[in-house]
């Protein structure tokens, strides 16, 4: 553990120098922020060192000896192969029949021309007409107009109206009536009798052209039916002659194609038999050589498998022995070199450790003087030191929160469970050594200087989520010994806190086995899963220094996001939610039920069923 109690942190008291701290934590927080009072000016405690004495271990001065294997080629057989002998098959060319055809004689036709009847035609005349009749009918000169006149003059005289228009109408009226009918029956009688001579002449030239036209009929089927019958007589006597031809010429050729059957035949199975028998040879020669060459190829393999495995035995047991040999050199001159070494070391610590508590005592004795100097202004400037711490605390939040908001869901669970680990570690801190921050004015900028640093942590976007864990550890952790020197040195004074002599190392080492089992145990219960290294060591480290007890471990680990939300159940969440389901249903809120409940609903305290 490395001390610092520089100038800066105490009110220009000097003290003891100690090994430089490679994070530049204390550094910064040493800085020139503290108390400037410097009525008095401590003695300077000057440390008694020693060189430890290190132990040369003996090695070996060349390579342990390794087994060289023999190994060797197989011989390969080379196997006889034969080519088989092909068949040549005997074919042979079918005869063409030769046939004969016949043209078939045509029949010639004979035909007639109708002969077409001369229609009489029927011409309506002037007396054939109803309104020529009824002209005849209404003549001043006809005897029925005069009577029918001579009627209507009396009916109108009888009513006092003869000379009147209406008397005249009347009397054109009553003739037209009786005219009308006498002049259609007229016409239709007249043109009934020209209908009836026009059919009539109709008629029988109709009849004297189908009697010509049936006899000229009876003359061409005659001629047909003649020119028919001996075209079919010719016709019949070609085919009887081309057929008796083609079947004669059909026979020949079928006797001389059997006979080229029966040649071919026969050649082709003779050829297939000698070619069988020199196929059979070749095969039996082939795998008489075949044979031969595989046995002498695995009696040569046999041999050189036995040859090689007898070095490789014999190469094997000389390297054990030289390996075995140089083991035992190794370790004998390792042994009595830890010996020297530790006997030089106690020695050295004995008189070291006695110069050392001499110049600590006396640089205790004035350094009391300065600090009682300092302790004014060191009051004055921890009330400033206050708000910076708030200050660091805020910003560290911030930067969570942003870091949460553009995460995704696992991220966000992570994310939550690093700030939940890193604000109880630094509440832990801030708990433990309260009275230090708030005496000393390093103590406080070293835990304002552990926020920041964690919030550039949070904010870097080069590391990933085990490498943030491990850097917040580190930083915690650093801060918690530095405190702690601080505490120490306050209560003991820096005699009792440099203290080297040895402990127990078996008794912490067996406490700690227990205390890892017990947290392990805790993550499996109660999460269902292994630890992550980074939670492991945090947990392990404050159960091992008595800040925290395992049932404090357990209650975190139960109120840890990711044991909240383990089971979480979105339609539930939104059902006891209606307010987050509308806004996510709306869009004014862009994520889900699991997004908010993660960002707003673990801090609000909202159901989650």
């Amino acid at each position: 553990m490395a001390f610092f109690i520089g100038d800066s942190a105490m009110a220009t008291i000097s003290t003891v120098t100690a090994p430089t701290d490679t994070s530049g934590l204390l550094a910064s927080a040493l800085s020139g922020s503290a108390a400037k009072a410097s009525s008095a000016t401590a003695g300077s405690a000057t440390s008694q060192g020693y060189t430890a004495t290190s132990a040369n271990a003996a090695t070996a001065s060349g390579p342990a000896a390794t087994t060289t294997a023999s190994t060797y080629d197989p011989s390969k057989a080379t196997a006889s192969t034969y080519s088989a002998q092909n068949m040549t098959a005997q074919g042979y060319d079918a005869v063409d029949s030769d046939y004969k055809t016949y043209e078939a004689q045509k029949a010639n036709s004979q035909g007639y021309t109708a002969n077409q009847a001369d229609l009489a035609k029927w011409n309506v005349d002037q007396n054939q007409m109803v309104q020529d009749q009824l002209a005849n009918v209404l003549s001043k000169r006809n005897p029925l107009m005069t009577a029918a006149e001579a009627k209507a003059n009396q009916q109108m005289n009888s009513r006092g109206l003869l000379n009147s228009s209406m008397a005249v109408k009347a009397g054109q009226s009553a003739l037209y009536d009786y005219a009308v009918p006498i002049a259609t029956s007229d016409a239709a009688t007249l043109a009934n009798a020209a209908k009836y001579n026009a059919d009539a002449t109709n008629q029988m030239a109709q009849f004297n052209t189908g009697a010509q036209n049936a006899a000229s009929q009876f003359t061409a089927a005659a001629a047909n039916t003649a020119s028919l019958a001996n075209q079919q007589a010719a016709n019949t006597a070609s085919q009887f002659n081309t057929g008796a031809y083609n079947t004669s010429a059909l026979a020949n050729q079928a006797a001389q194609n059997a006979e080229g059957q029966f040649n071919a035949t026969a050649q082709n199975a003779a050829a297939a038999a000698n070619q069988n028998a020199q196929n059979t040879a070749g095969q039996f020669n082939a795998q008489s050589q075949t044979s031969v060459s595989l046995a002498n190829a695995n009696a040569a393999n046999e041999a050189g498998q036995f040859n090689a495995g007898a070095k490789n035995q014999a190469s094997m047991f000389n390297a054990g022995a030289a390996n075995t040999l140089q083991q035992q050199n190794l370790s004998n001159q390792q042994q009595t070199a830890l010996a020297n070494a530790a006997a030089q070391n106690t020695a050295s610590q004995f008189t070291a450790g006695a110069a050392n508590q001499a110049s600590i005592s006396n640089a205790q004795m004035q350094t009391s003087i300065a600090q009682a100097n300092a302790q004014m202004q060191t009051q004055a400037n921890l009330a400033n030191a206050d708000i910076a711490k708030g200050l660091a605390m805020q910003q560290l939040d911030s930067a969570f929160k942003a870091q949460v908001a553009n995460a995704d869901n696992q991220t966000k669970v992570s994310l939550q469970e690093m700030q939940t680990s890193a604000q109880l570690s630094l509440a832990n801190i801030e708990a433990t050594y309260k009275t230090s921050m708030q005496t000393s004015q390093s103590a406080s900028n070293m835990y304002q200087q552990v926020v920041k640093n964690i919030t550039d942590i949070v904010n870097n976007p080069d590391l990933d989520q085990a490498a943030k864990d491990a850097a917040i550890a580190l930083q915690t952790g650093m801060l918690d010994d530095s405190l702690s020197a601080f505490n120490a040195i306050g209560k003991t004074g820096v005699s009792s806190t440099l203290d080297f002599s040895t402990s127990d190392t078996k008794t912490t080492a067996t406490k700690t086995a227990e205390n890892k089992a017990e947290i392990t145990s805790l993550y499996q219960s109660i999460l269902g899963r292994e630890p992550e290294a980074s939670g492991l060591s945090y947990w392990l480290k404050a159960v091992d220094t008595g800040q925290m007890t395992i049932q404090q471990v357990k209650n975190y680990i139960y109120d840890s996001v990711e044991y909240k939300t383990k089971n979480f159940n979105e339609q539930a969440y939104l059902k006891a939610n209606p307010d987050v389901a509308q806004a996510i249903a709306n869009g004014s809120y862009k994520g889900t039920g699991y997004d908010h409940y993660i960002e707003w609903g673990l801090s609000e305290g909202r159901k989650t069923s």
